[in-house]
């Protein structure tokens, strides 16, 4: 098998741009708009904003007769050191299925950071498909006749964006894990706990007076050893929305798939064995050990506890005489108030046992 050296791989590159450079003229574009943003990238959320990207794009169409804007697409919130992105996905199946030739980013690092990858569509993938490439801000048109040279300096950002998406997203973590270690640091509202809501400006959560007395339920009917199967026939029997349902009703969620969510046992099991319940934030339960990687459950002993972060819904008691029924998962409780029906109640409930 015979091997291609650079000015080799140069020449065929320079070929596929001419095929797309000479079927130019008169040529109809069906265009793709594409932006992403990424926090954990160290994105400006201003200057990156997927809102500001589509302006810069349509603005750059304004006087473009023979390009026609097909679709949008969009990533929020999706690193650019890999192209497992659901939008990215969508808008390479138009390309696939010659529904758009043409994609239009606000700049290279939109498409992507990684140096790799981004020049393997930059400089091979793209030009094969015969797909026209637009980065608004660096000036690079693929159609164009003098795209070569400026695609010189495409690699060059590339490197910049890559190192910089690195060192950035670690500044970032450890400034994360700061928080986490002092309990100042608080999720999205999309990752609060059943039973609270989010209070950013004292940095903590807040008891939820519409959910918080489901999730004491929960609690109690563990403690008189209810099944998990059997407190969601009598949640969803009574009308009572499941996590994923309020968050679609109040807007937190867009997703469909929560509309007529219901109760499953896992969600129930999930809530009769977080630790939030009791007043600890758990941080660190998954994390991934470098920038593009995907995240791994990690083990108990490395999650960062922090007890009394917020208030608790259910209280721990001191373990007293209970027939020797410590460990294995349970765990002592006394309800609180205004929940609990008289105080210093103790219950035990059994995390472990279905």
């Amino acid at each position: 098998r015979r091997v291609l050296f650079r000015s080799e791989m140069a020449r065929k590159s320079r070929a596929n741009n001419a095929l797309i450079i000479s079927d130019t003229k008169n040529k109809m574009w069906n265009a793709g708009l594409y932006g992403r943003l990424s926090v954990e990238d160290g994105d400006d959320t201003e200057q990156n904003s997927i809102g500001n990207q589509k302006k810069i794009g349509n603005r750059f169409l304004a006087d473009k007769p023979d390009i026609v804007l097909v679709d949008t697409y969009s990533d929020h919130g999706c690193t650019g050191m890999n192209f497992e992105r659901p939008d990215f996905k969508r808008m390479f199946e138009d390309i696939k299925s010659g529904r758009i030739n043409c994609i239009i980013v606000k700049d290279i690092s939109r498409l992507g950071r990684h140096f790799v990858m981004t020049s393997n569509f930059v400089e091979r993938i793209f030009p094969e498909m015969g797909v026209r490439l637009i980065c608004v801000n660096d000036g690079y048109d693929s159609s164009e006749p003098n795209a070569d040279s400026s695609a010189l300096t495409l690699p060059l950002k590339m490197v910049m964006n890559d190192y910089y998406v690195k060192d950035i997203s670690q500044k970032i973590r450890s400034s994360i894990h700061a928080k986490m270690d002092s309990g100042e640091y608080l999720p999205s509202a999309g990752s609060i706990p059943y039973g609270y809501i989010r209070d950013p400006e004292n940095n903590t959560f807040q008891v939820d007076e519409e959910t918080a007395p489901v999730v004491l339920r929960i609690f109690q009917m563990r403690a008189d050893r209810v099944s998990f199967n059997g407190i969601c026939r009598e949640l969803n029997s009574e009308g009572i929305p499941c996590p994923g349902k309020i968050r679609y009703e109040r807007g937190v969620t867009m997703a469909e798939k929560y509309k007529d969510a219901l109760w499953i046992p896992g969600t129930v099991r999930k809530i009769a064995q977080d630790a939030a319940y009791i007043g600890c934030r758990v941080h660190g339960k998954a994390m991934r050990s470098k920038v593009g990687l995907d995240k791994k459950r990690r083990p108990e002993d490395e999650w960062k506890i922090i007890e009394n972060a917020h208030p608790a819904i259910v209280v721990r008691a001191l373990p007293r005489l209970h027939n020797g029924l410590v460990g294995g998962g349970a765990v002592f409780i006394r309800l609180s108030e205004p929940f609990a029906a008289g105080a210093g109640i103790d219950h035990l409930i059994q995390g472990n046992t279905a």
